[in-house]
């Protein structure tokens, strides 16, 4: 469903210069029709948005579950070096087996850094690509409400020179409820735009905490594998 081709309809509407009973009678049924287009147009965006939203919420927590198994290992590995001090009987034991096992929980942490690295990278591509449709439908409700609006400012002038009988006042005054009763319900859906724009930024701030926390294993990683 095109928005646009709705504001398109708005602009020939206001061109019209008759009020004939048909007239009017046509303009309130487009408008009860585009109407209901808009509601479904809201509908279908509420329910891609939403869906996308959870997935991202989702996709993060799993980062977030990744990131804290890494911690404990480079945490373990860590303490394991430690243990391994000059002088240790067990040195002359597993003075080789040590080190090695050492080097593979690095190779295998050093793996698994490069996916979440990687994870980061798509989740920034997907929170663009929902950002862009995001600023798409927002500038397309702008544009209708503001289709709403004109339309509604001239309908309040009837055309000069072409008197309303008592039946063309009673569809006009309708069409004037409907048209605003479009205008609030464009209003309920910026102020939702908003709570879902304070929502996507507290979930990017998630998102940089979490890649702070990557790049500081990463170091981590490089020490330990320094030292082996």
């Amino acid at each position: 469903l095109n928005i646009s081709s709705l504001q398109s309809r708005h602009m020939l509407l206001t061109k019209k210069k008759t009020s004939s009973p048909s007239s009017l009678e046509q303009q309130i049924l487009l408008l009860e029709r585009q109407r209901r287009e808009l509601l479904e147009v809201n509908k279908q965006w509420d329910h891609q948005f939403r869906n996308m939203k959870q997935l991202y919420e989702k996709q993060l927590a799993e980062m977030k579950a990744r990131l804290d198994v890494s911690e404990r290992r480079v945490s373990e590995m860590e303490q394991e070096r430690h243990r391994l001090l000059p002088g240790d009987e067990r040195l002359g034991v597993l003075g080789s087996e040590k080190p090695w096992q050492e080097k593979k929980e690095t190779e295998v942490l050093s793996e698994a850094l490069r996916e979440m690295r990687e994870e980061n990278k798509l989740l920034k591509q997907k929170n663009a690509s929902m950002v862009r449709k995001k600023e798409h439908y927002e500038g397309e409700i702008t544009r209708l409400n503001k289709a709403l609006l004109d339309v509604l400012k001239k309908q309040h002038s009837p055309v000069l020179g072409t008197p309303l009988e008592k039946g063309d006042r009673n569809s006009l005054e309708e069409m004037r409820t409907q048209l605003e009763v479009l205008r609030q319900q464009v209003q309920i859906y910026e102020e939702d735009f908003r709570k879902e724009r304070s929502d996507r930024e507290r979930l990017n701030e998630e998102k940089e905490a979490l890649q702070k926390v990557n790049e500081r294993l990463h170091s981590q990683l490089n020490k330990l594998s320094s030292q082996v």
